[in-house]
């Protein structure tokens, strides 16, 4: 899930950023939510910036590892969304968000297909930089598991001895 979330996260920051927030649709919804109110305008930011926030650092300071075999599961995730979006979007008779318009052509055959591909590479280019990031701090043990370099009676060991040695810390 970790996976799921901070790809997800990161594509709500994209688009709420650079597609809903200069946008006239926005400003609109923006001036009836935060008209002489600071509290709900300042949630409505940070649905869009704070979790990214937090679960980045969680991922920059844990030792929490994306692994090329769970993109499977990311991908099912992600076309389940873009169903209900579209599911959704017909039953209430208007898009979610005004950038994936189902009526208009450009939202079917570029904003999907284009939101698929910038996730999909969000996720392997997250993958590498989980390497390089257990390559920098020398957990080495780590990455054989993920590497499948250890058998498997070898990695149930080494999951205890690790979290043993992870808990003693």
């Amino acid at each position: 899930m970790f996976q799921i979330t901070i790809v997800t996260q990161i594509a709500i920051v994209i688009v709420f950023w650079v597609s809903l927030y200069p946008s006239k649709e926005f400003k609109i919804f923006k001036s009836g939510v935060c008209e002489n109110r600071a509290v709900p305008c300042f949630f409505l930011y940070a649905d869009h910036w704070l979790p990214f926030a937090l679960i980045s650092m969680d991922w920059l300071i844990s030792q929490a590892v994306f692994l090329k075999r769970h993109w499977i599961l990311f991908f099912a995730f992600m076309v389940f969304y873009w169903l209900f979006n579209l599911a959704w979007s017909s039953l209430a008779g208007a898009p979610i968000y005004p950038i994936i318009d189902w009526s208009k052509k450009e939202a079917t055959y570029i904003i999907v297909p284009l939101g698929i591909a910038v996730n999909v590479a969000t996720f392997f280019a997250l993958d590498w930089i989980t390497i390089k990031k257990l390559e920098y701090q020398g957990e080495q043990e780590i990455l054989d598991i993920i590497r499948f370099k250890k058998k498997d009676d070898e990695v149930d060991q080494n999951n205890i001895e690790i979290t043993i040695e992870y808990v003693q810390k």
